[in-house]
C-alpha cells in the first residue's frame, strides 16, 4: 500500500486538485499541508485531495484560494461550515476539523478566530482547553454554533 505523500498516493489526488482548478504549485502546497497533518495524527489517511480521515474524526484542509476548507471531492456548497449530526465541527485558520469520537484531541497551530458547530446530541458539552497548561478555556453545549478565539486552544474534548 502506498504511503501518504508518495507519488502513487498523491497522483489521483493531484488529478482531483487540478480538476478543482488548482495549479501544479498549489497542488504541491496542498499535498504538503495534508502530509504534515497525517504525520501529526497517526492512523489517519488521505481520502481526497484535501481531506484526511481516521477513526473518530476527519480534517478538511484549506486549499489555496478557498476561504475555508471544503472537500474538493464534493461539489461546492454555500455553507462555510457544514456539520453532520453527532459531530463537533470547527474551522481554524481555514482548516476544518470534524470530531466524533469522545476523546481528547490535541491541536497544533490554532490561532486567530474560528467558527464552530456543536451538532452533537442535545446537552452534550464540548470542552476547549488552553495551550500548554490544559486549563479549561470555555465550553459549548449542543446544539450551539458561532465564532471563537482559538488563541490559544491546545486541546478539545467533544463530549
Amino acid at each position: 500500500m502506498p504511503i501518504a505523500g508518495s507519488p502513487a498516493q498523491a497522483a489521483p489526488f493531484a488529478t482531483q486538485a487540478g480538476g478543482a482548478g488548482l495549479t501544479r504549485t498549489q497542488t504541491v502546497e496542498l499535498q504538503s499541508k495534508v502530509d504534515d497533518l497525517i504525520k501529526q495524527y497517526p492512523g489517519s489517511r488521505q481520502v481526497s485531495a484535501n481531506k484526511i480521515a481516521a477513526k473518530g474524526f476527519d480534517i478538511v484542509v484549506q486549499a489555496p484560494g478557498q476561504k475555508a476548507g471544503q472537500d474538493l471531492a464534493k461539489p461546492a456548497t454555500k455553507l462555510a461550515l457544514g456539520c453532520n449530526s453527532g459531530y463537533l465541527c470547527m474551522e481554524v485558520g481555514g482548516t476544518v476539523f470534524n470530531l466524533y469520537a469522545c476523546q481528547t484531541w490535541y491541536a497544533t497551530n490554532w490561532y486567530g478566530t474560528g467558527e464552530f458547530v456543536n451538532n452533537q446530541s442535545p446537552g452534550t458539552v464540548a470542552s476547549f482547553y488552553t495551550d500548554g497548561s490544559g486549563a479549561l478555556r470555555w465550553t459549548s453545549t449542543a446544539y450551539e454554533a458561532g465564532h471563537f478565539d482559538a488563541t490559544p486552544i491546545g486541546s478539545v474534548r467533544p463530549c
